[in-house]
Parts: C-alpha cells; structure tokens; sequence
C-alpha cells in the first residue's frame, strides 16, 4: 500500500545478465528506449532502473555485473539480484557459452523465466544464426538475436518480455 492507501501494483523484475561487455547496460537503455548506456561501459555494481513500460507496466529493469567478474563481492552481487528476478534475459556474445548456459539453470531453479539471447549480432559471421540454434539446443530456450546498435531484435525481444509477463 502506498501512503495514501492505494494498492501499488508489482513491479516485474527483468535482470540482464551475462559476461563482461557482452551488451547489458546497451540492451538496457534500448529497451527502456533511452540512449546507449554509461560512457565507461562498465557496471561495477548492480544498477537497478525503474520504468514504466506500455504494455507491461511498471518494470525494474535489472543491470548486473559480467557474471565472468571473478571480485566475491561482484559475485555475490549478481547471485543476489538472481534471487529477486521474475524474467532473466541472459546475453551470450560468442560460441563459448558454457558460463551463460550454467547461469540459466541457476536463474531457472531460483524460478526465472529465462530468455537466452545472442547480442551483438551486427559483430557476429551470420548475425550469430549458428550460435543462437546451439545455445537453443543446449538450453531447450527460444533465443534470440540482438543488436542494439543497429536496433535488431529489441522489439522481438520486448514482445518475448510482454508474453512471459502476461502468462
């Protein structure tokens, strides 16, 4: 309840994750419509950021620390906001996946809805097809590719959001 005694409605938990460089932050402003995120590119420690997305309403967009950051406070940081996430979009930038693919069955036994997605496509041979068909494969996820440079996939991947929100 909010001090005027209204009902506040739940805000839906979207955590970002993935490795070191691998987009977060980019994704995060593109989809809450915004320009490219911090001019350092670095986040050192979550960033949560409110909004309210038409369609979806009100969201905390969650902006973890690279998963790969091997600091113990920066791990136990992002196994924290892991714990608090409704839908959990993991980037996975190249063919070496193993760490992405282990931190989607952490978010999935902690009770995410889990969205495996290739960033950075506009850098990838085949805009990251081959890599997205073996994450799916390995993951059993739809996955989907993102470039938030060049604006490919960030409605797609908003429309996947709004589906898992309303289900």
């Amino acid at each position: 309840m909010s001090s005027a005694g209204m009902p506040q409605a739940k805000r839906l938990r979207i955590g970002v994750f993935g490795k070191r460089n691998s987009g977060k932050s980019s994704l995060v402003y593109a989809l809450m419509s915004q320009e490219k995120a911090l001019a350092s590119g670095k986040v050192t420690d979550p960033v949560f950021r409110a909004a309210e997305i038409r369609g979806l309403g009100p969201v905390t967009f969650m902006d973890t620390i690279g998963f790969d950051d091997i600091r113990k406070p920066s791990e136990q940081q992002t196994k924290e906001t892991a714990a608090g996430t409704d839908i959990a979009i993991v980037l996975v930038p190249n063919a070496s996946m193993e760490l992405e693919l282990a931190w989607m069955n952490r978010l999935r036994k902690a009770g995410a809805v889990v969205i495996p997605v290739v960033s950075c496509i506009d850098e990838l041979p085949d805009e990251g097809r081959e890599i997205a068909a073996a994450v799916q494969e390995a993951s059993g996820r739809k996955t989907l590719r993102v470039s938030t440079h060049a604006n490919i996939g960030v409605a797609e991947l908003m429309a996947e959001i709004a589906r898992h929100a309303s289900a």
